[in-house]
């Protein structure tokens, strides 16, 4: 895969977890837990999830370089210009999604938008594709720690729900957190390392079908 295709397929990709968070926010039963710590600070701060996201994302890029001694600066700079992808889709069809009527069962639609975003962020990593910069520092770390991706995320997910109880609790503000976040806990990264593990096969399959 050339670098054009691969940067156009990573754009694709970040478009496709947007339309996912913004099933999960159309939803509105708690959502996954860093989309509860973002939403917690974009009421907090007043600026919208998408704009909040793309921060997130710069942050999260500046972490992966200074971590990898600049070894991951092309890589965590493209990145985060890829995740604006990301948070333009959301500020795009999140406010679209909340207008349009859905007459299906909410814990269906988060479920949906769950699958959409695990599917998009294991072709992410399966695929060589550039990743969302939370999830290729989660990789990085895992690559070097040993830890296993799966239960790295898990830790991580936690994380972010202490933090964000901390943020309510200090801010007075009413935390997204509801039956919707406890789904994703439980599904998203079982949801991404199963398809990650589907992806690879397909992969090895076409390399030897190619051989």
């Amino acid at each position: 895969m050339n670098k054009v295709d691969r940067i156009l397929y990573s754009g694709i990709a970040f478009s496709i977890f947007g339309l996912g968070i913004s099933l999960q926010i159309k939803a509105a039963i708690g959502f996954s837990a860093l989309d509860t710590f973002l939403i917690s600070l974009s009421i907090f701060s007043g600026i919208r999830i998408g704009t909040i996201t793309i921060i997130f994302s710069l942050v999260m890029s500046l972490i992966l370089i200074i971590l990898s001694r600049l070894v991951y600066f092309k890589q965590g700079f493209i990145e985060f210009l890829m995740s604006i992808f990301m948070g333009v889709t959301i500020n795009i069809f999140a406010p679209i999604l909340q207008d349009l009527p859905i007459n299906v069962h909410e814990v269906v639609v988060m479920i949906l938008g769950i699958q959409i975003s695990a599917v998009s962020v294991a072709a992410m990593i399966e695929l060589n594709l550039f990743v969302s910069p939370f999830e290729s520092l989660i990789n990085y770390i895992s690559d070097c720690s040993k830890i296993n991706f799966l239960y790295l995320r898990w830790a991580m997910d936690f994380l972010m729900i202490i933090i964000t109880l901390c943020i309510s609790n200090y801010c007075k503000l009413i935390v997204p957190i509801g039956t919707g976040t406890l789904i994703s806990i439980c599904i998203y990264s079982i949801s991404v390392h199963l398809y990650r593990k589907m992806l690879r096969r397909v992969v090895i399959c076409h390399r030897d079908y190619e051989i």
